[in-house]
């Protein structure tokens, strides 16, 4: 009897894991493609290889050859939004296709599963810097969150008093 509450409390954990995994299935690595930590991209040679880096966008830039997005790298949760302060610097994905900079806007955060290339130079106000970047494979750019100005409902306020004008 033991045994099958166990058995049927691992499978129910195992669909549930499964059924919580934040980011679509295009962006995750396969099995034969190890994630290289952005640390090891900026120590030493790693082109070639798989990495799966997100954060928040800070640039676009288009031209013939496809678009270029800077990215500040960051922690995100399973929404997509951004989680602490703090960031190993920033990086630079390389798209095939065009684009539009209305849409990956500087502000948004992004996920990008891609191959890792030549650093490249980049300047931030009159500071030059050379960081690692990315041959995007695949990507996700999050939902936009927009926050809740008033988290309570109309109805919640005594004497209809909210922050509503009537």
């Amino acid at each position: 009897m033991h045994k099958r509450v166990g058995l049927a409390a691992w499978l129910f954990g195992c669909l549930f894991l499964v059924g919580c995994s934040s980011l679509p299935r295009s962006v995750q690595l396969s099995d034969n493609q190890t994630n290289t930590s952005y640390q090891q991209a900026k120590q030493s040679n790693h082109q070639g290889q798989w990495a799966l880096w997100q954060g928040s966008i800070t640039k676009v830039h288009n031209s013939d050859k496809g678009t270029q997005i800077q990215v500040v790298m960051q922690q995100l949760d399973y929404e997509g939004k951004v989680v602490g302060d703090n960031s190993p610097g920033r990086f630079v994905a390389n798209f095939k296709q065009f684009l539009d900079p209305m849409i990956y806007a500087p502000g948004r955060t992004i996920s990008i599963k891609g191959q890792i290339s030549a650093p490249t130079t980049i300047t931030i106000d009159k500071l030059k810097q050379q960081v690692p970047s990315l041959d995007a494979k695949a990507f996700y750019l999050w939902p936009k969150i927009n926050p809740d100005p008033d988290p309570l409902p109309r109805h919640f306020y005594a004497f209809d008093c909210g922050p509503w004008p009537r």
